[in-house]
């Protein structure tokens, strides 16, 4: 039997007939997705997996392959059935941190459809598992039951008892209160990791560090979850008149994520290389969700675009509510931008908070994008704070294509002769101001292309030709 992410793949396929309809949607050419009306793509933007026999995913979940149990544990979830109860308790303390994560939100999503006979289960499942999980288990039930009060003072006796459980605190507090006390022990988790990562990227035969890749990918992934959610908590705060409020909230969660991009850029590299030397190199123990996720965020991405054509309130709903909770950044992303051809005050008002509160930089980056589209004084202030950002630069600039306004184009014209544009600050400590004109310029020249492609000729003509003038600039080497 295999038990490489191929063969998981291939069996994972041949299992489930279920998957058949999302299947198609993946594999079909973009064309053949747009001949199905909106209510296909609207249900396929929403796609979730349907549950495999209770016999088999029981079976599954005492899988040796991390991966497996993942997908067991999602699946119980989804077919709440009460029998399982005793074999997810046991999976609150499996090895692996994303399946952990998984049997607590199936066991939550039973316990609230049958609180009974969960409850008594679940306290007959105590007595097999250690402290700490039992503890767990309680405030699961404590959780599923209502008593949020009680779920969260057994969630932080969790993490008080070992401070490196850092979802008990994400489950225990509120937000002021959760980075305040998830802030020191994420930092000091994120830096041991990064040194695990480094030591083995500069080894000359790499060996496979189970425990500092599944390490890396539960940070990405939690470090993600604060982004949103203090994110929209700044932003209430900020609709809400209390700036001074939200400005803390904020600087506390860049100090809590801070060296999280190189740790999971680091951990992707390092498994680029780990597949070069490691026969058998099987990645779902560290990180068993991807190709799944991954399978799925695929087929509502592609749902997204395609909704981008339909000009409907339902339409519209449905991708704003993507954008705003899709779990995937590719998939809220795409929706970004289906909401950015629509271009109407909804869509503006979902793309302005997306910007304002997402997690997800490359979310952001396609928010303020599409905005250009959107005429609204309110969106053009807000391109125009983000042209001055140095992250949403490139992003603001082609959204000021769009706009192809007078006082646009001589914006671009005149920030393509402006050296000071070029500068960025480098994030890394100690490398202070660099220049990046070579990207900034090939920014600018796509913004001229895009105001060309809205403008008659010969005025198209004209702004093609400083377009390419520009662009043969940024390609010039000394």
């Amino acid at each position: 039997r295999g038990h490489g992410v191929e063969s998981i793949a291939f069996r994972s396929m041949t299992r489930r007939p279920a998957w058949s309809f999302i299947n198609c949607l993946l594999f079909l050419p973009s064309a053949a997705l747009a001949l199905g009306d909106q209510a296909r793509l609207i249900k396929a933007l929403q796609t979730r997996p349907s549950p495999a026999p209770l016999p088999e995913l029981l079976l599954r979940l005492e899988e040796t392959d991390a991966r497996e149990r993942w997908l067991a544990a999602r699946d119980l979830g989804l077919g709440r059935e009460v029998e399982c109860v005793p074999y997810l308790l046991r999976r609150l303390a499996d090895r692996n941190l994303e399946v952990r994560r998984r049997a607590r939100e199936a066991l939550l999503k039973i316990g609230r459809i049958k609180p009974g006979p969960f409850g008594v289960l679940l306290k007959a499942g105590l007595k097999g598992l250690d402290p700490q999980t039992a503890i767990l288990a309680q405030a699961i039930r404590d959780e599923a039951l209502g008593r949020l009060s009680r779920a969260r003072e057994k969630y932080a006796r969790v993490f008080g008892a070992d401070r490196r459980r850092l979802w008990a605190a994400y489950w225990a507090y509120n937000d002021k209160r959760l980075l305040e006390e998830i802030r020191a022990p994420m930092s000091a988790e994120i830096a041991r990791t990064l040194n695990e990562l480094r030591n083995e990227r500069d080894a000359p035969g790499p060996t496979y560090p189970q425990s500092a890749l599944r390490r890396a990918y539960g940070l990405t992934i939690l470090a993600e979850s604060l982004g949103r959610r203090i994110g929209a908590a700044a932003l209430d705060l900020l609709a809400a008149g209390r700036p001074t409020e939200a400005r803390p909230l904020r600087e506390s969660l860049s100090a809590a994520l801070a060296g999280v991009e190189v740790m999971s850029a680091l951990a992707k590299g390092l498994e680029i290389k780990i597949k070069k030397h490691v026969p058998g190199f099987n990645l779902s123990d560290a990180d068993p969700g991807r190709l799944e996720k991954a399978r799925l965020a695929a087929t509502r991405a592609r749902a997204a675009t395609e909704l981008g054509k339909y000009k409907t309130p339902e339409t519209e709903k449905a991708l704003a509510r993507a954008m705003g909770s899709d779990p995937s950044p590719l998939v809220r992303a795409r929706a970004a931008e289906a909401l950015g051809r629509l271009a109407t005050e909804t869509a503006g008002q979902a793309l302005r908070r997306a910007f304002e509160a997402d997690g997800s930089l490359k979310v952001r980056r396609a928010a303020i994008r599409a905005l250009g589209a959107l005429p609204d004084g309110r969106n053009r202030d807000l391109i125009y704070r983000a042209v001055r950002q140095d992250e949403f630069k490139e992003a603001a600039l082609l959204a000021i294509g769009r706009r192809a306004g007078p006082s646009d184009l001589e914006f671009l014209r005149r920030a393509a002769d402006d050296e000071t544009f070029y500068t960025r600050m480098e994030k890394s400590p100690g490398l202070g101001a660099v220049i990046d004109k070579e990207s900034i310029l090939l920014a600018i020249a796509r913004a001229l292309e895009l105001a060309a492609e809205q403008k008659p000729e010969p005025l198209a003509a004209l702004l093609r030709q400083e377009a390419q003038t520009i662009r043969t600039r940024a390609l010039d080497r000394p």
